[in-house]
């Protein structure tokens, strides 16, 4: 296990978290998941303000319920249902192990996915490589799109749960990153938790009952907000927004 690559640091944004006793405690909290002793010790974590640790941490011990290998079918949706886009630049945050990037490239999309995590990179590429497609995997902040060199005019932004992850800090960074790749008049498809009257019992902090649409209203036009299943113990929604 390369702990350097797996706990690099990209600078002063808002996932930058790096102490060798909260990389411990993330990798205990995981064996508690992975052994079903406790969930609270993950909101806790969550709490904490520990989300970089966290996510690099289950990457490395393989612990990412999260990373179903399926493309969402919101995407599969929007890419191929009766009311599909024409293919273009699609930008996907938080991208993971790249699933729905690979979907999207597979589907004649420009794709481009950034995630923090090194090692998720890493296997994004080599699943790329396996399905003979080419999307373009980049390791960075989502709070710093700016400082990535992604390129502008993305026509489809995808977030499978990632907006939902960051913390408060970094949401409006994350907005404004997102507003300036994006031309006028592209799609965004937003997925995340919506917080209840009482914090979820897992994972993310997730989203106040109208923030995506206050955060993101400068710059963007509701178009749909569609309840998800609820999930540990939170509500869930999708988003579609249109570009200014």
């Amino acid at each position: 296990m390369d702990l350097d690559e797996d706990f690099v640091c990209f600078g002063n944004g808002a996932f930058d978290v790096l102490d060798v006793q909260d990389v411990r405690r993330a990798i205990r909290v995981i064996d508690d998941c992975f052994q079903l002793r406790s969930w609270q010790s993950l909101a806790d974590l969550w709490s904490a303000g520990l989300v970089s640790v966290f996510f690099r941490a289950a990457y490395l011990v393989g612990f990412k319920p999260w990373d179903s290998g399926v493309p969402a079918p919101e995407l599969v949706a929007t890419v191929e249902g009766e009311h599909r886009l024409p293919a273009g630049k699609a930008l996907d945050l938080g991208c993971g192990t790249g699933t729905n990037c690979i979907y999207l490239a597979e589907h004649g999309w420009d794709a481009t996915g950034v995630d923090f995590v090194p090692r998720a990179i890493k296997a994004a590429g080599q699943k790329a490589s396996s399905a003979g497609v080419s999307p373009r995997f980049i390791a960075g902040d989502v709070t710093r799109l700016n400082s990535l060199g992604i390129g502008s005019g993305f026509d489809l932004l995808f977030d499978l749960g990632c907006f939902h992850s960051i913390p408060d800090s970094g949401r409006d960074a994350y907005v404004s990153g997102a507003t300036e790749v994006a031309r006028t008049g592209a799609t965004m498809l937003l997925f995340g938790f919506v917080r209840g009257a009482s914090p979820p019992r897992f994972g993310p902090r997730g989203l106040a009952r109208r923030e995506v649409a206050e955060r993101f209203g400068a710059g963007w036009e509701m178009v749909t907000e569609t309840a998800g299943r609820p999930m540990f113990g939170a509500d869930a929604a999708w988003y579609r927004l249109r570009h200014r």
